[in-house]
């Protein structure tokens, strides 16, 4: 079962706090609506949150907060909250890849797409399969994660996954070409 925030008009408030533009505005709003979200007692909600902070740290270069923030999140996860659990270590692979840290970007991006194909996460794992074809060294690595992504989403009954095909050839036929 994968859950995700109980209302989409909430992930769409939230969503919209983006659109104050400054990072440090965008993560005071986001811990405002995280102090009303455990009031309600809303694990969904607090962990999508938590995401949100994370993400408005690290676009701030505040990488250590970044992966306090995750850490928090992960403190409330359960059995039940699968997306939320693929997101952080996606998450914390993006972070760690955008402060220079490749091996750990790496470690965690290959931790959420194991994840994503052990709970059929397609997204999810079209998403780590892709990041980690963009951190690898290597053109045979690139080539054969995005090939992963590419039979993921070929293989999938999600429309989301699909309509991921034409960026992910793009980058198999960029990646061929070097």
């Amino acid at each position: 079962m994968t859950t995700q925030p109980k209302k989409d008009a909430n992930r769409a408030i939230i969503d919209n706090v983006w659109k104050l533009g400054d990072p440090a505005t965008v993560e005071a709003t986001f811990h405002k609506m995280l102090l009303q979200a455990k009031v309600l007692k809303d694990t969904a909600a607090c962990l999508y949150i938590l995401s949100q902070i994370a993400l408005a740290q690290a676009i701030q270069s505040n990488f250590d907060d970044a992966h306090k923030t995750l850490d928090e999140a992960e403190a409330l996860l359960t059995p039940e909250y699968e997306i939320a659990r693929v997101k952080i270590l996606l998450e914390r692979g993006v972070f760690f890849r955008q402060a220079g840290n490749i091996q750990e970007a790496i470690a965690h991006l290959k931790k959420a797409y194991v994840f994503s194909i052990e709970h059929d996460l397609d997204l999810a794992a079209i998403e780590a399969a892709h990041l980690i074809a963009i951190a690898a060294q290597t053109p045979a690595e690139k080539l054969a994660w995005n090939q992963r992504a590419i039979d993921v989403a070929e293989n999938s009954n999600d429309n989301q996954a699909k309509a991921w095909l034409s960026q992910l050839y793009k980058a198999l036929e960029r990646d061929k070409n070097g």
